[in-house]
């Protein structure tokens, strides 16, 4: 349902940040034409680019980067993803505007985070960001909110957002 809302993939280049073990990875790899997987942690990479299904390799691509920049060369994403990541970037408004210039005129950036209260599953609420907090954060780094959903999950609120 959440990956639907970036619409066709088909000869796109998607950004995953805070790829993990690459469960949205995979999955993004058999629509997009490349995935460019985006962790700052050094095991999740290993751990990653072991997993490659082999149908997948050459369209995969492991980025190891620091909590301060996702590395992504200039316009380089046609969409970008953030998974259960939000909560953990450093100078978030910093952050959103070094995606921004690694996003295409076109791309959308779409953030799938925690909701801010107490849930059954997930990390504790006091590090978690609130919605509204996060469409804030992405006027401020330039996006404009196209989409926001916060009772089609649970526990998580969507954000859609793209290049103004």
């Amino acid at each position: 349902m959440v990956l639907n809302l970036f619409g066709d993939l088909t000869q796109k280049t998607v950004a995953d940040i805070g790829a993990g073990e690459g469960f949205f990875t995979f999955r993004l790899a058999e629509k997009a034409q490349k995935v460019i997987a985006i962790d700052i942690s050094e095991e999740a990479i290993a751990y990653l680019e072991s997993s490659i299904p082999t149908g997948l390799k050459g369209r995969v691509e492991t980025r190891l980067v620091s909590p301060s920049s996702p590395k992504l060369q200039s316009e380089e994403a046609d969409a970008v993803l953030l998974v259960n990541t939000y909560m953990y970037l450093d100078n978030r408004i910093e952050y959103l505007k070094k995606v921004n210039q690694g996003m295409s005129s076109s791309a959308k950036l779409l953030i799938n985070d925690f909701k801010k209260k107490r849930t059954a599953l997930g990390p504790d609420a006091t590090v978690r960001v609130p919605l509204y907090k996060v469409e804030q954060e992405l006027v401020q780094a330039g996006f404009r909110i196209l989409h926001t959903d916060d009772t089609s999950l649970e526990y998580q609120y969507i954000v859609l957002a793209e290049k103004k």
